[in-house]
C-alpha cells in the first residue's frame, strides 16, 4: 500500500523532473557470462526508461541523461551523486558481446533491469530540445513526453494522454510556483489509478494507486487512538503488528 505526502515546500524544480520514477516490472536480457576483462567503461541506456549512464575507466557510474523522442534533460548535476546508482552498476553482469548489462542487486530493484551500450547519445540530447534550466514549462513538457514514450497503458486505463496535455498546459507559465506545478502533475496522473507510478519531489511524493480498504480503515482508525501523533509513526506500527 501507498499514501499520498503532501508537503508544500519549495523544492528545487531540477529535482522534480529528475526524481519522478517508473516502477514497472522489466524483463532482463540473458547474459552469457561474467568476464573480468571486459570493462563497462562507455554510455549505458535503460531502455524503456529513457536514462542514460556514464562508466568512466575507474568504474565510476553517474547518469546524465533523462530523454524521450522531443525532449532531453542534463540530470548530471542533480542525481549523479545517488549511490543506488554505483550500487547498481558495481552488481552488474557484462555480457561477451559487451553490448549488454544485467543489474541482479535487490538493493535497486526487485526485478533485474537491463542496459543496452550506446554508441553515440539519442539526437534530442544533442541539439536544441537538451533542457538544462528546468524552467515550469520544460519540466511540463519533458514530463508528459516522458509518459507519453514509456508508459504502456494509457488504452488500459481508459486516459487519453494528449487530452491531458490539453487540459492541463495552459495553467502552466513562468510563473508556476513548485508547488503550484507539483499539484498540476499530480492532478494529471490521477486518472490513471495506477500504483506503479510515482511522481517525486525533494519534499513532496504523490501515487495515483487508489486506496485500499485496509489503507481507509488505518486512516480512520488514526484520530481514535493516542499513542501517535504522527500518522507515519502510527502506521509503520500497524504495518509492523
Amino acid at each position: 500500500m501507498k499514501k499520498n505526502i503532501r508537503q508544500h515546500n519549495n523544492s528545487n524544480k531540477a529535482l522534480l523532473i529528475t526524481l519522478f520514477i517508473f516502477t514497472f516490472s522489466l524483463t532482463g536480457c540473458g547474459v552469457d557470462s561474467k568476464p573480468a576483462n571486459l570493462t563497462k567503461k562507455g554510455l549505458w541506456e535503460r531502455v524503456g526508461y529513457g536514462d542514460v549512464y556514464k562508466v568512466d575507466s575507474n568504474g565510476k557510474a553517474t547518469k546524465l541523461y533523462q530523454f524521450t523522442r522531443e525532449t532531453c534533460l542534463d540530470a548530471s548535476s542533480t542525481i549523479d551523486s545517488l549511490p543506488q546508482i554505483q550500487i547498481a552498476f558495481d552488481a552488474t553482469t557484462l555480457s561477451n558481446k559487451k553490448n549488454t548489462l544485467l543489474i541482479e542487486n535487490i538493493d535497486v530493484s526487485a526485478f533485474k533491469i537491463s542496459l543496452q551500450r550506446l554508441d553515440k547519445l539519442p539526437e534530442s540530447c544533442l541539439d536544441n530540445r537538451l533542457i538544462k534550466t528546468a524552467t515550469a514549462n520544460n519540466i511540463f513538457d519533458h514530463f508528459w513526453h516522458s509518459f507519453n514514450d514509456y508508459y504502456a497503458f494509457f488504452d488500459k486505463r481508459h486516459v487519453d494522454w494528449a487530452s491531458q496535455y490539453a487540459k492541463y498546459q495552459p495553467q502552466v507559465n513562468e510563473n508556476t510556483s513548485d508547488e503550484d506545478l507539483f499539484e498540476i502533475l499530480s492532478l494529471m496522473l490521477t486518472p490513471l489509478k495506477d500504483g506503479h507510478v510515482n511522481l517525486e519531489s525533494t519534499n513532496d511524493s504523490f501515487n495515483p494507486e487508489l486506496p485500499g480498504k485496509a489503507f481507509l480503515e488505518i486512516v480512520s482508525a488514526f484520530p481514535q487512538q493516542n499513542e501517535f501523533d504522527d500518522f507515519d509513526d502510527f502506521i509503520q506500527s500497524v504495518y509492523h503488528r
